[in-house]
């Protein structure tokens, strides 16, 4: 059986520079000609659930065996769940492919 690569997330850090990044990574042959992000956040605070803001943006195109950063931020962002939908769209296709993923805020 063959084995089938998709695009994945991956999440670095700067401890130095006291940032993330956040990048798509396309280890596969496919031509993704748009990407679009969905982000939000949310953390609790005195047992009360607070959210943040959602922002839509387009991010570009994701070539073959690319990689597309798509967040930085400083690490105290970190205090928040942050998620993610990415919609990935090939050629002239309407429905995309959609990747999911969630940070969960450092232990202190």
């Amino acid at each position: 059986m063959e084995k089938t690569e998709k695009p994945y997330l991956k999440y670095s850090e700067q401890v130095k520079a006291y940032k993330f990044q956040v990048h798509i990574v396309n280890p596969t042959s496919t031509d993704y000609n748009r990407v679009v992000k969905e982000t939000g956040g949310y953390t609790f605070f005195d047992d009360e659930l607070v959210n943040t803001s959602v922002f839509i943006k387009e991010m570009g195109s994701l070539p073959p065996n690319s990689t597309l950063l798509v967040d930085e931020s400083d690490l105290g962002e970190r205090d928040f769940t942050i998620w993610y939908n990415f919609d990935l769209y090939k050629g002239d296709e309407e429905k995309a492919e959609r990747i999911t993923y969630r940070l969960v805020p450092f232990k202190h």
